[in-house]
């Protein structure tokens, strides 16, 4: 994984940015020390607890241009970074013709009644389509808190 940072010059040595992750620089006397320098940067930037509920944005494809050079990520930190994102990923809403479908016949019950949830017609636990929470309307007409 590699990340691409736009590299600047000044009258002192060299600093470059991350294209992909506002506030990850560094600087250098030289393009050497530079990049090593950027390498640190960017682990430390994308170091995490394990814990962690924060996801960072996925490095471009490709960018080239003028004074872009690309830092690869240290194997430790990336898998780390693909852990958490795959621990974090939400499951996709199953869909038929556009209706919501779900099997779930432990919970069938908690979309009918979820004070938890104030949308109105969330989409069934089992079957196809959308079931109306009452307490949802309860709520909206203020019979119920």
């Amino acid at each position: 994984m590699k990340y691409h940072f736009q590299v600047h010059n000044t009258k002192d040595g060299y600093w470059a940015e991350c294209l992909e992750l506002p506030g990850c620089r560094s600087q250098g006397d030289d393009l050497e020390e530079l990049k090593v320098n950027l390498r640190e940067a960017l682990n430390l930037y994308l170091s995490e607890e394990s814990h962690s509920q924060l996801q960072f944005a996925e490095p471009l494809k490709s960018k080239q241009g003028r004074d872009i050079i690309e830092i690869e990520v240290s194997p430790e930190v990336e898998l780390a970074m693909r852990a958490r994102r795959d621990r974090l990923k939400t499951p996709e809403q199953k869909t038929f013709a556009g209706m919501p479908v779900n099997w779930d016949w432990k919970n069938w019950h908690k979309g009918m009644w979820n004070p938890e949830d104030d949308t109105l017609f969330p989409p069934k636990r089992v079957g196809i389509g959308w079931t109306v929470n009452l307490h949802a309307v309860l709520k909206k007409a203020r019979i119920v808190k």
